[in-house]
């Protein structure tokens, strides 16, 4: 955030969400829900830029923060890691399991704290669920 705000540059805030999660969790159990988690993640850190900082939000979430891009650009690349993820097949004691993920995707703007970002984001991916998930969603752009 310093970075983009001394520079002047876009920062985009990425919240995804995995579709589904407790139905893993209750199908599959708890430790398939697990790897479902670290083969999502592992997607996202091989598929996003090596500059994007990406960590586990909570639960099934996860935030990436993506320098130097506005947000259709952060978008586009959300969604070639759900074609990426959805490519793979997970498999749980030979069943295979399709994982997708919703995401909202925010914009940081001038001034504004990156807390702000992060619930717009957030709102988004819960636009992109109710829209009929494995989605993502760009917040509106509300005038600073």
């Amino acid at each position: 955030l310093s970075h983009a705000q001394r520079h002047g540059t876009p920062l985009a805030v990425v919240i995804s969400d995995v579709d589904h999660f407790k139905k893993v969790n209750d199908t599959y159990g708890h430790l398939a829900g697990d790897a479902v988690l670290v083969r999502v993640a592992a997607i996202l850190k091989e598929t996003v830029r090596p500059e994007d900082v990406l960590a586990r939000y909570g639960g099934e979430e996860f935030v990436i923060l993506m320098p130097d891009l506005v947000e259709e650009q952060a978008a586009d690349e959300v969604r070639a890691v759900q074609r990426a993820l959805t490519s793979e097949v997970f498999l749980h004691h030979s069943q295979q399991v399709f994982i997708t993920f919703s995401a909202g995707v925010a914009r940081v703007r001038d001034g504004e704290p990156l807390q702000d970002a992060v619930a717009r984001a957030d709102d988004a991916m819960y636009e992109a669920k109710r829209s009929g998930k494995n989605r993502v969603c760009v917040a509106a752009q509300v005038p600073a």
